[in-house]
């Protein structure tokens, strides 16, 4: 995230479960568009800047990295999100929740 000091204070409850599952975490304090803030990884969790273009430079730039799944949060509430989501080449929407705010799982065709 471009500032983590909302969840800096419980980042220890992330860390306890990481370590307790056996699971790599790592909190990057860095803007979501920047390509060295996304390495090699299964999942990737995106909830930033919701805006369509945003949204398409970050799936540009780091779907390649991502193994099985990208989690997007927030794609019923903001126009436009969805378009990008179904427009990733090499990538399907397995999920498309349209209740409350609305989330999509995609995964890899």
């Amino acid at each position: 995230d471009i500032s983590t000091k909302l969840v800096s204070p419980n980042f220890h409850l992330f860390e306890s479960y990481a370590n307790d599952h056996e699971v790599d975490i790592e909190l990057i304090e860095k803007n979501s568009a920047d390509v060295t803030t996304v390495g090699d990884c299964d999942v990737l969790l995106i909830d930033s800047l919701h805006t369509p273009s945003h949204l398409k430079k970050e799936l540009n730039i780091h779907a390649p990295s991502v193994r099985e799944h990208i989690i997007l949060h927030d794609t019923f509430s903001k126009r436009g999100l969805s378009k990008a989501a179904y427009a990733l080449e090499g990538w399907k929407v397995l999920v498309d929740e349209q209740v409350n705010v609305g989330y999509m799982v995609l995964g890899r065709e």
